[in-house]
């Protein structure tokens, strides 16, 4: 039974049963600077905390996303001086603003996807309690070799799950990590075959949604009792990415000259 649906460029979603299901289009990091998507995104997800019917979220990244070169081509505006620092931060705020969401949220949320991914989308998924993936996914690592630093608090969520030495390795090094590797290391729960991951997702939704609810949102508080961590370290990352960034537009603007 599906009660109420909502269909922006930014995402669709839809409740059935006791589980809302959104899904992200193409064109995330350009939309989510957009004021009118974005508020059509948390009013959506509003609706569903505040519905007694719902127990449970999934979430899908799009099934196109931004692969290593068309990110690498994103940002590289900004460290070129060809997009301005304030549409950025406008970013990072919505993707921080996001992140925090997810981890608030006072119901479970599953995230659900496959193919290639780039770090923010990655990072992104970490805030949410469950993560499903495709068996042909391939976590992008190009950090390093871009000169980027990763956003949406992918370092934060790394390290309580491999401890430091085994973030440390995994960024420095910049090579990218297949499904198989994410679920031997903690970072994805469950790996399915690529064609049936929208049914194991939903499946496994379902599943939680017959739990405890009260058990769920007691667990989930207290696994992300540093909340207050996060949201410094977000804006921590924030500053040290907009400094990067800076630096790299000095040194090329005096090279230049």
């Amino acid at each position: 039974m599906m009660d109420y649906c909502e269909d922006a460029s930014l995402f669709s979603g839809k409740r059935q049963g006791r589980v809302a299901v959104v899904k992200f289009k193409e064109g995330l990091l350009k939309n989510l600077t957009r004021l009118d998507a974005k508020d059509r995104l948390f009013r959506f997800l509003d609706q569903v905390e505040a519905d007694p019917k719902v127990r449970v979220v999934l979430i899908f990244g799009a099934p196109r996303r931004m692969d290593q070169e068309a990110c690498q081509r994103f940002y590289r505006q900004f460290a070129t001086g060809q997009a301005n620092l304030g549409d950025l931060d406008r970013l990072n705020n919505a993707v921080n603003q996001f992140v925090l969401k997810m981890v608030q949220f006072r119901k479970m949320v599953i995230h659900g996807g496959r193919g290639v991914v780039a770090p923010v989308f990655f990072n992104m998924g970490f805030a949410c309690d469950w993560r499903i993936a495709g068996d042909d996914t391939v976590f992008q690592n190009p950090c390093v070799e871009m000169g980027l630093l990763p956003k949406g608090g992918g370092i934060f969520f790394f390290e309580r799950l491999m401890g430091r030495g085994a973030t440390a390795e995994l960024l420095y090094s910049g090579r990218d990590i297949c499904a198989g590797e994410a679920l031997s290391l903690g970072l994805v729960n469950r790996v399915v075959p690529a064609d049936q991951l929208e049914t194991g997702a939903f499946r496994v939704a379902e599943e939680f949604s017959r739990k405890n609810p009260a058990a769920i949102r007691g667990i989930k508080r207290l696994l992300n009792y540093p909340v207050q961590e996060l949201s410094d370290f977000l804006a921590y990352e924030d500053e040290v990415m907009r400094n990067s960034l800076l630096t790299a537009l000095s040194d090329r603007n005096r090279i230049a000259s």
